[in-house]
């Protein structure tokens, strides 16, 4: 009975916004769907396309003055991430601890993968991403509306809680692969680490992004 009256507000939610809806057998469910077991409703919605000034205004500098009043702004920009998995979960991640906008490189996993989406659970309709064509043009930018840029890499000397990113910061994670990219390295204001103290050699992508991504959450709290 619970589950019926959550289908019709499902349904009357629809009738209000979308332009159509048909129903359909379970069987040409199971076709059209690209998983498994569908959960009994798709949709086709129209891609959104940010700018970077949609994320990052003009107008940048002149924030953090009272955190309060004119909070500061975060970013996460993802460098050759190419696992599905990974960059949804980065996504969600960004939108769970209020970052203002995620920016995707060329190289990347495309975005509206089916497996991103579903990783995102969500977070892709709540937080804004830009796609990068041209990383360093990005990062000059955003370096200009005063962002700094951090860059986790290896050989960085300072760990991650050793910085301040309380201020307009963004943050850049590498491939799962080859780590971010040589333009990255040389753009970053600052390089940082992750400090593993054990045997790993390194850790996913999207882990070691929602600890430098949290860290600014903590360091805001105090």
């Amino acid at each position: 009975m619970e589950k019926d009256t959550e289908i019709s507000r499902l349904i009357t939610m629809g009738r209000e916004k979308a332009k159509e809806i048909i129903a359909v057998s379970q069987n040409v469910l199971n076709e059209i769907s690209d998983t498994t077991t569908p959960q009994g409703i798709l949709a086709v919605v129209k891609m959104k396309k940010y700018s970077l000034e949609d994320i990052v205004p003009e107008e940048n500098d002149n924030l953090c003055d009272n955190i309060k009043e004119n909070p500061c702004r975060h970013y996460v920009i993802l460098d050759g991430i190419q696992d599905p998995g990974n960059m949804g979960t980065i996504i969600r991640t960004a939108d769970a601890a209020g970052f203002n906008g995620v920016i995707v490189s060329k190289g990347c996993v495309d975005l509206y993968n089916p497996k991103v989406l579903r990783s995102t659970m969500g977070s892709v309709f709540h937080i804004p991403v830009y796609f990068s064509d041209d990383l360093a043009e990005t990062l000059d930018k955003l370096k200009s509306r005063a962002v700094k840029i951090y860059a986790s890499h290896l050989n960085a000397t300072k760990n991650y809680y050793e910085v301040d990113m309380t201020r307009n910061a963004a943050i850049i994670i590498g491939s799962e692969a080859n780590g971010i990219s040589d333009i990255s390295v040389e753009m970053a204001d600052e390089l940082i680490k992750i400090p593993m103290p054990g045997k790993a050699e390194s850790l996913n992508a999207s882990v070691a992004a929602g600890l430098l991504m949290y860290e600014t959450i903590r360091q805001r709290a105090k």
